[in-house]
């Protein structure tokens, strides 16, 4: 014996129907939540931010900024 049953319902209305919590607003919460972090992280790796970090750090030390420089694609040595 086979049945099918085909109902026409959203989503909602079977989760209700069914007696499943609604989850949407927690949900909303926890999406809110990431979308913060991930902005945070992205705005850690801006280029800006990074050439900053890496000239405070080749600041002091002229002979080794000029070995990287030397060391990219492009760039004769004189």
């Amino acid at each position: 014996m086979k049945i099918n049953i085909d109902l026409e319902i959203t989503p909602a209305e079977l989760r209700e129907a069914i007696g499943l919590p609604d989850v949407k607003e927690a949900q909303d919460r926890w999406i809110s939540k990431i979308e913060d972090k991930v902005g945070e992280e992205i705005e850690k790796l801006s280029p800006e931010l990074i050439a900053q970090r890496w000239m405070g750090a080749l600041a002091p030390n002229p002979d080794l900024m000029n070995t990287m420089m030397q060391m990219m694609p492009g760039v004769t040595k004189k």
